[in-house]
This record gives C-alpha cells, sequence and structure tokens, in this order.
C-alpha cells in the first residue's frame, strides 16, 4: 500500500470511527438512563450526577469492539503516571476550556452552554467531592478519551505525523460534538479543545493526560 493509500485510509477510518461514535452516543443517550435506574436510587446524588454522562457508555462500547478486533490493542491505550510536563498540561485544562469558550462566544459571534460545572455541586455538599471526582476523572472522561484520543488518535498516528494527526483528531472531536451537543458552536469550541488535548497527548503518549485535562474541564466550565 503506498504512503497516499495508506493516509487516505486511516482518515477514513477515523471518520469512520467517529461517526460511529455518534451514533453509539445516540444509542448509548437512549440506553443509558433505563440502565442508571435499575442500578441507583431514583432522585439520589449519583442518579442526578450521572444521568449528565449518558453518551460516554456508548463511545466505550465502541472503543472496545475496535480494541478487541485489532492486533496488539495495547498500542492504542498509553496509561501512565503523569510527568511534570503532563501534570501541568492537566492543569492548564480549564484553561483551555475557558479560552475555546470565550473564542467560539466572543470572537466568532458563536456561544456553547452545558449545564452546571461539577464545582458548583461539590462546593454546596462537600460530601459529594470523591463521588463527583471518581465518576468524571474515573469513569465517563475515560470512556470519551478511550475512543477520541485513544482509538481514532491511535489510528491516525498509523499514517500522518504529529500535526496532521493533531488537527484531524481535532476536527473529527468537533464533528463529533456537531451531532450530539448543539450544531456550530459546539464544533468550534470543541475542536479548539481537541487541538489542546491532542497535542497535549502527542507530547506526553500518556492517555492519563487528556483524561485529567478532559475531566477537569468539566469540573470547571459548563460545556
Amino acid at each position: 500500500m503506498s504512503p497516499g493509500d495508506r493516509r487516505r485510509r486511516a482518515v477514513l477510518v477515523a471518520l469512520g470511527l467517529a461517526l460511529g461514535g455518534v451514533g453509539w452516543g445516540f444509542v448509548s443517550a437512549w440506553t443509558a438512563p433505563g440502565l442508571y435506574d435499575a442500578l441507583l436510587p431514583a432522585g439520589s446524588f449519583a442518579r442526578e450526577l450521572v444521568g449528565s454522562y449518558v453518551v460516554q457508555p456508548g463511545f466505550a462500547v465502541l472503543a472496545g469492539v475496535y480494541l478487541v478486533l485489532r492486533e496488539h490493542p495495547k498500542r492504542f491505550v498509553r496509561l501512565g503516571r503523569p510527568s511534570a510536563e503532563g501534570l501541568a498540561w492537566i492543569a492548564l485544562g480549564p484553561l483551555l476550556g475557558a479560552g475555546a469558550g470565550w473564542v467560539g462566544e466572543t470572537l466568532l459571534g458563536t456561544s456553547h452552554a452545558g449545564g452546571a460545572p461539577e464545582w458548583e455541586a461539590m462546593l454546596s455538599a462537600p460530601w459529594t467531592i470523591p463521588l463527583v471526582l471518581g465518576v468524571v476523572f474515573g469513569v465517563m472522561a475515560p470512556m470519551e478519551e478511550l475512543l477520541y484520543r485513544g482509538v481514532i488518535h491511535g489510528r491516525l498516528r498509523e499514517a500522518f505525523g504529529t500535526w496532521p494527526v493533531v488537527l484531524i483528531g481535532a476536527a473529527l472531536f468537533g464533528l463529533m460534538h456537531v451531532f450530539l451537543s448543539g450544531g456550530l458552536p459546539s464544533f468550534v469550541t470543541t475542536g479548539l479543545i481537541g487541538l489542546g488535548f491532542g497535542l497535549a497527548y502527542e507530547r506526553t503518549d500518556n492517555l492519563v493526560v487528556p483524561i485529567g485535562m478532559h475531566g477537569g474541564i468539566w469540573l470547571t466550565a459548563p460545556l
């Protein structure tokens, strides 16, 4: 296979996975509430918390199927203790979210608002802090990052260098949000965030870093 054919195939596969994430996200949004109702008491804080995250289980299912079908799946799941640079990237996550939101709203005249950031719940009820942190950083952010940075980013890595991987991956991340989160404003905001996630992953080669950045944005910004 020629380099050009390899690159075209990588883009098509990555696009298929991104759109597959949209499809599985819709399936998950339809099925996850019933599962949450069966597992958690109605009206509990835990049920309300996970109810904000209904598409992520679908992402995890698709990523899991893809990894089972691939040889050497561990190369798509690069996990380790964050380095000093990795910790710096994680700390910058909330600033990245705020900056991307400012660009989308102020410079482009768009807005992308979601629910209240998770820190408000933690501030009003400190006893919820371990649960919120566990759900955000230990479950939901890993589910989303496993597909969009682990699998899609990793597939693009097989054919491209750093900047094409980061740019294409960011565009596909934004494309997913067009369908699942609110059209063009979401594309602008989450595309910029995806640039930061992808660059951090390329710099650190550690999926824990974009997971931490993603969770940090969810904690602090209503995206």
